[in-house]
């Protein structure tokens, strides 16, 4: 993706000036998929399992502002192309702190990150690596690790036996047998987070596709899956949560040009203790769309 990505930055840098430059731009956005495996495979593994906190306290900061500042350029040219102008003087810097960034990362992070993950770590990150998507490469073109190829078979065989899901979930309102209970959570327009009373993630299902969740963050605490500009934030949420300060938050606005509703609250059992923070994201633009009509 690296080599990609600079020969990406070669043709916008090329094409600045000329009609095709926002849409170099715009290729250019994928960005945000690259800085996300980082942020999800990488940097949390370095710093709560390894100790190097590094590339977690910095690089991630670092990626956030080149992906503010990449949105910011593109959502005005594609506003108006008219506002060129007005950004020439941004793109170049822009350009050249991405340029920074594989440089950083082909020369320290991957380095490091080959120094010290384990096997079994960079098995999960294999199999993480194609759910969360390609960045500027062709995924049909990318090269197979065996090994890695081998252990997620081995993890697929070993899921859960048929007994176990033909078991059944007693529930208040009737029951259900544990297969039927996931096939109605695949059949929901939505991505649901669980956080229980330790702070720990410990469920997740992604059919919403808004934002990418790999199976590697099963078991982390939940600050170590955020930036860290964004973890005070979480800890105080849950903090009011957990002292019933509040018991939901909800936020609304625009991801990648798709109008996002993200909804956390607090899950209490029946005598009023907290049990942890679930969290929905969902993308209405169908259901725009379907008003609009």
């Amino acid at each position: 993706e690296n080599q990609a990505i600079s020969k990406q930055i070669a043709r916008t840098r090329a094409a600045l000036g000329t009609p095709t430059a926002t849409d170099e731009l715009r290729t250019l956005s994928q960005l945000g998929i690259h800085y996300a495996k980082k942020g999800d495979l990488l940097y949390p593994v370095l710093k709560v399992r390894h100790g190097y906190s590094g590339p977690s306290d910095v690089m991630w900061g670092v990626d956030d502002e080149i992906k503010r500042e990449l949105g910011v350029i593109t959502k005005a040219l594609k506003a108006d192309s008219e506002n060129y102008p007005l950004y020439k003087g941004r793109i170049e810097p822009l350009c050249a702190r991405i340029r920074e960034m594989v440089f950083k990362e082909d020369r320290i992070l991957f380095p490091l990150s080959l120094r010290y993950l384990t096997q079994e770590q960079w098995f999960m990150v294999y199999r993480d690596l194609f759910e969360m998507g390609m960045a500027f490469v062709d995924v049909e073109t990318m090269p197979r690790w065996p090994e890695g190829e081998a252990w997620m078979k081995q993890q697929s065989s070993s899921a859960m036996k048929p007994e176990i899901l033909e078991g059944k979930v007693k529930l208040p309102t009737g029951e259900l047998t544990l297969r039927q209970l996931q096939g109605i959570l695949k059949l929901l327009d939505v991505d649901i987070t669980f956080i229980d009373k330790d702070d720990i993630l410990r469920y997740f299902i992604n059919e919403g596709k808004v934002f990418s969740r790999p199976l590697s963050a099963l078991g982390r605490e939940v600050y170590s899956c955020h930036p860290p500009e964004i973890i005070p934030v979480v800890r105080q949420m849950i903090l009011d949560f957990k002292a019933k300060k509040r018991t939901q938050m909800e936020i609304y606005r625009r991801i990648m040009g798709r109008p996002v509703g993200v909804r956390y609250m607090a899950v209490y059992d029946d005598d009023g203790e907290y049990m942890g923070t679930v969290e929905f994201v969902q993308d209405f633009q169908k259901a725009l769309d379907k008003f609009q009509k």
